[in-house]
């Protein structure tokens, strides 16, 4: 003989469903913490080529070289996002797909090869 579970259906709040004073204010507390918590990844808002190159480009402007990097990361994330059913297309079909070259602008090749002068003397 099997016994008839009880069930009750949720009013979409689990603190009003537990009976808690101020239901709602503790759901919207919630669901900010849930925001803040949340990690960033620039990759989210990078959403057109163009929107990428203007990140990139203000990357480029920041003295610390990990900035780029990271930027450069980020974009390649979203971009694969982007790609990925056609990457996954390519992958079975045996196709790898290609990197976009590298271009660097004058003011990156130049700031390279000051470097590079400053660590040869070193």
């Amino acid at each position: 003989m099997s016994a008839a579970h009880e069930h009750t259906i949720s009013s979409g709040n689990v603190f009003e469903d537990l009976g808690l004073p101020r239901s709602d204010e503790l759901l919207a507390k919630a669901a900010l913490a849930n925001q803040i918590a949340a990690p960033f990844d620039a990759a989210d808002y990078l959403d057109d080529e163009e929107t990428i190159a203007e990140y990139i480009a203000a990357a480029r402007e920041d003295p610390n070289p990990d900035v780029l990097l990271a930027a450069v990361r980020d974009a390649a994330h979203a971009r694969a996002v982007d790609d990925q059913p056609r990457n996954i297309h390519r992958a079975m079909a045996g196709d790898q797909p290609a990197l976009p070259a590298a271009r660097p602008s004058a003011d990156g090749r130049e700031r390279a090869s000051r470097r590079g002068g400053r660590d040869q003397q070193a």
